[in-house]
């Protein structure tokens, strides 16, 4: 941003951010696993807010590994993973939880310009990912790319009237666009319905009607009384031939790049086929068992990855083909290639089942030969293609404006985010305290802290602040020295020397214990109402402090007033 608005700054994440990554507790001890302490990885960070994670450990994993925790409010970014080729993932962290080496944790101890953080990356993610990608196999953030991004700072109170009105027009734009995502799953649905009307009769009741007189019965297969009256039932041996190909040897360069069009089934995937990727040559053909298949010839894919077994295509062309694909020569007085392909994208799940093997289900020729067909009469079938293709015309032309909508919320988002950022999103007020002075602040209560700007473990004794107005005494933010005598009792210590030494959980643990028994994190941690995250803050404080001793080891660790 070339001018800030009035009152506004500009800082960098690092100067107003404590951060830290994570780690993975060694998978071969099941003491680590399954506990009560949420661990995230990059796979987690799916959503502007993240309160669960898919996996958890348990507190002595945190004690033994590089895991590291984090508090409600922190932002989460993930900085190594693939999908860093074209998405950012930011979150806010909505509880305590642990994070893995992937992911990247973001405090400044004030929860709005946490979020206005996340605002911010999110607005700034191409940017970041195009200019600032480093490795070769899977992508990453460096952490000094973040610490040196440069942040345009509101002031606090029009930091918070952004970040409200971002919340409700992104959040309109975001129920707009979900609702707008299901369009596709419709058209789906629509088309499949379209096929299953055509091929049972009822896309073409009408018509039948008005060509009653003029329309005669097929000749082959069977009457079915769930089918029209001229319709019959009969399978693929009555009405074509079917056959395979394949392919020509490898080994001989001389085989191929000729001028015989030669299909893969990967190619074959409900399209029309006018151009192949591969072609043979003369020699390739007479040294293999391909066949030339003419134009109208009907492939279906017997064989293939994912969704390719069951697909089908036409030839506009003159082609040979590979030994996993069916090419069906149709006797073209009983059928039309149109109907039969469209009959082949109705039946797609059907035909896929009939496939046989102890590995993934393959077709075969055979196999092919027996599927079912309904069969209408001839001009029957071409007025089903007709209005089947007029039908899809439709779902193309909802496509093609779905994708304009689309690509037109993508833009709105960007241009709500860039609106903010100008200061053009909210009034200002000119009785808003300045962002510089919150900066200073800032600054002064991280000096005063005197904590390193990384560390290698979480700061556990402090629980951190969630807002910086008025500044707390910078005593309440360093940890208690590890020269205070440990007492027997709170008669020790008055209550504002235990207010300034101690967090508010260590305080809350310290009072309610009492000298001589020891105690489990089930006898405190929810009658005194802390979370994971604070017991384990809290009590570890007071270890450190030498005010607590640990009892107990691993799962059954218990504590007590050191004596």
């Amino acid at each position: 941003m070339s001018e800030l608005p009035k009152g506004w700054a500009t800082s960098t994440i690092g100067e107003l951010f404590e951060s830290h990554g994570g780690g993975t507790p060694d998978r071969s001890n099941p003491d680590y696993w399954n506990g009560e302490i949420p661990w995230l990885s990059s796979g987690d960070i799916k959503s502007a807010i993240i309160s669960s994670a898919t996996e958890t450990i348990t507190l002595l994993a945190i004690e033994k590994s590089s895991a590291r925790m984090c508090r409600p409010g922190s932002i989460l970014i993930v900085v190594r993973s693939g999908i860093l080729k074209h998405t950012l993932p930011v979150s806010i962290l909505a509880t305590d939880a642990a994070v893995n080496q992937d992911i990247k944790c973001f405090d400044s101890g004030n929860d709005d310009l946490n979020r206005w953080l996340a605002i911010s990356l999110r607005a700034s993610s191409q940017e970041l990912l195009s200019e600032n990608r480093e490795g070769t196999t899977v992508q990453s953030v460096k952490s000094e790319t973040l610490n040196n991004f440069s942040l345009p700072v509101p002031p606090l109170a029009e930091q918070r009237r952004i970040v409200a009105k971002l919340e409700a027009l992104v959040g309109k734009v975001d129920d707009c666009r979900k609702r707008l995502d299901k369009i596709p799953i419709l058209l789906k649905r629509f088309r499949q319905s379209v096929l299953a009307a055509a091929c049972s009769g009822r896309l073409t009741a009408d018509w039948r009607e008005r060509n009653r007189e003029s329309s005669s019965p097929v000749f082959i297969g069977t009457p079915d009384e769930n089918l029209p009256e001229l319709w019959r039932s009969c399978c693929i041996n009555d009405i074509g031939k079917v056959g395979n190909g394949s392919t020509p040897s490898r080994k001989r360069s001389e085989y191929w790049n000729g001028n015989i069009h030669w299909v893969s089934s990967g190619e074959v995937k409900n399209n029309i086929i006018c151009e192949t990727r591969e072609s043979i040559s003369k020699e390739g053909y007479d040294n293999s068992s391909v066949k030339l298949l003419p134009p109208g010839t009907v492939l279906l894919a017997m064989i293939g990855e994912g969704k390719t077994r069951g697909q089908s295509a036409i030839l506009r062309i003159e082609a040979t083909i590979n030994q996993n694909i069916a090419g069906i020569v149709l006797y073209s007085e009983l059928i039309s290639s149109e109907y039969l392909w469209y009959w082949y994208r109705g039946q797609y799940e059907t035909t896929r089942q009939s496939g046989s093997g102890s590995g993934p289900q393959a077709l075969n020729c055979k196999r092919v030969r027996e599927l079912p067909l309904n069969l209408p009469p001839l001009p029957e079938q071409h007025e089903i293609v007709r209005r089947v293709e007029a039908l899809f015309a439709v779902a193309a032309q909802l496509e093609t404006r779905y994708a304009k909508a689309k690509g037109y919320f993508d833009r709105l988002t960007q241009s709500i985010l860039g609106k903010a950022f100008r200061g053009e999103l909210v009034p200002q007020d000119p009785s808003d305290e300045p962002a510089s002075v919150l900066l200073e602040r800032i600054r002064a209560q991280r000096a005063s802290a005197g904590a390193p700007r990384t560390t290698r473990k979480p700061r556990s004794a402090v629980t951190a602040p969630t807002t910086l107005e008025p500044a707390p005494s910078p005593a309440r933010r360093g940890r208690p020295p590890k020269a205070v005598p440990p007492p027997h009792d709170l008669s020790a210590l008055n209550g504002e020397q235990v207010d300034i030494l101690l967090s508010k959980p260590a305080r809350k643990i310290l009072k309610r214990m009492k000298p001589s028994r020891d105690y489990a994190r089930a006898d405190l941690a929810d009658a005194l109402g802390l979370s994971v995250g604070e017991w384990n803050a809290g009590i570890n404080e007071l270890k450190d402090a030498g005010l607590v001793v640990q009892t107990g080891e691993r799962r059954g660790a218990r504590y007590m007033i050191a004596m």
